[in-house]
Formats: structure tokens, sequence, C-alpha cells
């Protein structure tokens, strides 16, 4: 069943286009026979993506007449959500109810703990919270300001995507697909990137180069907006080996603390989810990272 999802978020990427997939199924299906889930989906969306003939265009359109949100209260009077938003509007989304999180609930190297109901997320929790918080925040400022509010969005794009030397789903110089996607994860064709630079404070992190000064030394506690980018580019989840939980989900951990003379430096600094981060502290876990391939080695008590 796993594979078939994977095949059909394929199918997706190619909206009405889709007889050139179709013609490749047979291998398709011989890779879903030696392939686990994750790989074949990882797969099957590459293959979808180098059919692609309008750099990712009617894809993304496709994805943005989708978008929609449903409110409505059940019978416990709990208000319900359901819906979903497109990779340019979403990742906003996100990356606003991201800030508004890390500005109440993350202190330095602890985190604030929540007392939460058994089955509930905490994560989810501060998610929840920290919406209503912007929400309100939104409110006032319609009354206070009538300067429009410019939403940060972050893109992680490779070099020769960058320059026009390829698209986004062509292979580099290297034999890789191009990047060009938020940094939740949702692709964008380039020309997209473009065009919301005008609406957005759009942030490039460019992949394989450095355009800004990241190391601060211990001027700083907290790692700055540029090092979270950079940090974000290198570590998708938490960076402890085989743990799934998602950058946006982890606090920046200071492998050397701070108030013992570490510096807030990227070769320092590591993103770990909750549970890893409470080992890191209260468990007497080790670490140590490998500044040049960012390699992190554990010893355990």
């Amino acid at each position: 069943m796993a594979h078939i999802d994977g095949l059909t978020r394929a199918f997706k990427i190619l909206g009405d286009d889709k007889a050139a997939l179709i013609e490749r199924l047979p291998s398709l299906i011989d890779a879903a026979s030696h392939m686990n889930a994750d790989d074949f989906d990882r797969h099957a969306k590459d293959t979808a993506k180098a059919l692609v003939t309008d750099g990712g265009l009617s894809r993304l359109e496709q994805q943005r007449r989708e978008t929609h949100f449903k409110m409505w209260n059940d019978l416990d009077g709990n208000l319900q959500v359901r819906g979903q938003f497109d990779p340019e509007r979403g990742a906003i989304f996100q990356n606003l109810v991201s800030q508004r999180v890390e500005a109440m609930f993350h202190s330095g190297d602890l985190d604030i703990r929540l007392d939460v109901a058994p089955g509930i997320e905490p994560n989810h929790h501060r998610n929840a919270l920290a919406l209503l918080e912007l929400i309100r925040g939104a409110g006032t400022s319609v009354i206070t300001s009538d300067r429009p509010v410019r939403a940060e969005l972050v893109v992680h794009v490779d070099l020769e995507t960058l320059q026009n030397r390829i698209r986004s789903h062509e292979t580099n110089t290297h034999g890789a697909p191009g990047v060009c996607r938020t940094s939740f994860g949702g692709e964008l064709p380039i020309e997209t990137m473009r065009r919301i630079a005008c609406d957005a404070d759009i942030i490039p992190v460019v992949l394989d180069g450095r355009s800004v000064p990241l190391d601060v030394g211990r001027a700083k506690r907290l790692a700055t907006a540029q090092q979270r980018r950079a940090l974000e580019s290198a570590h998708e989840t938490c960076a402890i080996e085989a743990c799934l939980v998602a950058y946006h989900h982890c606090s920046i951990h200071h492998i050397e603390y701070w108030e013992n003379g570490g510096s807030t430096d990227l070769n320092n600094m590591i993103p770990l989810c909750s549970k890893h981060h409470h080992k890191a502290h209260e468990g007497g876990w080790k670490l140590s990272l490998n500044p040049d391939t960012r390699e992190l080695t554990v010893d355990y008590p």
C-alpha cells in the first residue's frame, strides 16, 4: 500500500501529462519489488520530475487550486480544522508558526516544558498556541499599522539552478537533481522563487556556497537567523542518527555548553529533538562533531 501511495504522488507531479510516466510503469513496478517504501517514493518522484517539461509550474498551479481550509465545531464544542496549502504559501505559514513557537517556548538550550493531556504531542500543542498568538497579533497590527506584514520564506537552491544553468527537475554536473525547495520540503519552480521575492522576504540558502558570515563566536548565546538557515540546510531532521523528528521541531544545542565557554558557531551547534535534547543534558550523553563532515559521535554513559 505504501508503494502505491508513492506512485500516486509521482503521478500528481505531472498533473494532466501522465502518459510519459505510464510508459515507465514496468520499470517502476520492478523498482518497487526491491525497494522499501521510502526509497521507492523518492525514486518515483525523481522519475516524474525528470519528465516535467514546464519547470513544475503546472503542478504548482494545481496545488494552488487545491488549497483549502475547513473549520467546524464538534459535538463537544471544540473547533476542528482541516486543510492543505500549496508549497509556496504553506512554507510561509509554517515559518510564521515556527518562529512564534521559537519565541514563546524555546529559551537557550532548554525547552519550556508543557503540561499536555495524554495522547497530545507537545509540539502540536505548541503549534496551536503559537497560531493563536499569531492571529491575535495580526488583529492588533491591522489596527495599529497600515504596513503589510512581510513573511519570511527560506528557499534552498543549488548554485547551478540559481544561475539558470539547469532547471530544478534536471540533473547538475554531479549527476544530482537540481534543488529549489522551501525549508519545509515543498518543491518550487525556480521561476516562482524569483516572482515571490517581490512579495516576501525570500532568503536563498545556496548549497555549496556561503553568502553571509555564520560564525559569531561568544558574542551571542542564541544562534543567529543565518546560522539557523545554514543548520537547516545541513540537517533535515534531528542530528541523532535515525531520528526522524523534523528540523523545525528541534532546538539548537551547543555541543560545548555556552556557559562552559562553548562558542555560538556552526561547528558547535546541532539540532536536537526534545527527547534527545534531554538525553544530551540530563542523560549524560557526550557529543562531538566533525567540523568538516558534520558527522556526529555520541558517547553514551
